[in-house]
């Protein structure tokens, strides 16, 4: 088996659709044989480029989601094809990794820290006394 990430850009919105995407993916991964070791949602985040829709619209925010599962590597275009024909995809990469985890863990952490959208768990003093901190070193 080997281990595979992807990142997929999903539409903003409602957390059920984005869940119903979520769940699809899972489903071929693990019917298939493989293991999901990480799920996690990244955040909404400004796109660089719009990205246009099946519904034929186009998308200035993503929601961004990283999967880290083992699956045997015939199994890779079930899962790319299940994103891509999934109504709340908006892109998909996919990534073949070296057993990172370590750094693909370290990775979610700072994908966390630049989301614009910021969590009610961040929004703690300790949170908003160190941004004031950061702020004022850039400043200097």
């Amino acid at each position: 088996m080997v281990l595979y990430e992807t990142i997929v850009i999903a539409k903003p919105g409602p957390a059920r659709k984005t869940m119903n995407l979520l769940k699809s993916m899972i489903d071929v991964i693990l019917s298939s044989g493989g293991t999901v070791r990480d799920v996690s949602v990244l955040g909404d985040r400004l796109l660089a480029h719009d990205l246009k829709g099946k519904d034929k619209h186009r998308y200035h925010v993503g929601r961004y989601v990283q999967f880290l599962y083992d699956v045997n590597p015939r199994v890779k275009p079930k899962v790319k094809r299940t994103s891509g024909l999934h109504s709340e995809s908006l892109k998909t990469y996919f990534h073949r990794q070296n057993d990172l985890t370590d750094e693909a863990i370290a990775y979610r952490r700072t994908a966390r820290m630049t989301t614009p959208i910021v969590s009610p768990s961040e929004r703690n003093a300790d949170f908003l006394a160190a941004l004031r901190q950061a702020k004022q070193k850039l400043a200097a």
